[in-house]
């Protein structure tokens, strides 16, 4: 960003299991709000994040543009985590290939090293603002995917593409 002379705004988000949904779009909605009350321009922000963060990039663009708002320029996810119902091939054949979220990661209960529903709270898991890749991406601002080819989380970013890809 320094070299670019961009600015950044880290959104320290309410989290589970002190939290739970929609509390981090709440958050994330807020950013949004107080980067345009202090006069930047919708069309000069790109929202990023990895894994939830990737998650909050995409449901805030989508809620964003359900209201009629203006959307930010860009959308840049890594790794996604978009499916919270964890539907995508890849939760079963990436398995035991994923090394933060597989079954190697996985303590003595059998819980993964993070992957939890627990945010969730009362929420429908297939619920597209929890779980974005269940929405629809017409009108959305262009949006790089990064995913590993050894991630459980793969077949999230896959499937945005697709369907993004079909939005136009």
């Amino acid at each position: 960003a320094r070299l670019c002379g961009a600015s950044v705004l880290t959104v320290d988000y309410r989290t589970a299991p002190d939290y739970v949904h929609p509390a981090a779009l709440d958050d994330a909605r807020n950013a949004w709000d107080f980067l345009l009350a202090r006069g930047f321009r919708p069309e000069n922000i790109a929202v990023a994040g990895d894994s939830a963060g990737g998650n909050l990039a995409l449901a805030l663009t989508e809620s964003l543009r359900d209201k009629g708002r203006a959307l930010p320029r860009a959308v840049v996810c890594m790794s996604p985590w978009a499916d919270l119902a964890g539907e995508g091939s890849s939760y079963k054949h990436n398995l035991k290939n994923d090394p933060t979220f597989g079954s190697r990661s996985r303590d003595k209960t059998g819980r993964c090293g993070g992957l939890t529903t627990i945010y969730a709270g009362n929420t429908e898991l297939h619920d597209r603002y929890l779980s974005p890749v269940y929405a629809d991406f017409t009108g959305f601002p262009p949006i790089l995917l990064q995913a590993g080819s050894c991630e459980i989380l793969l077949s999230d970013s896959e499937t945005i593409f697709r369907k993004a890809l079909a939005a136009g």
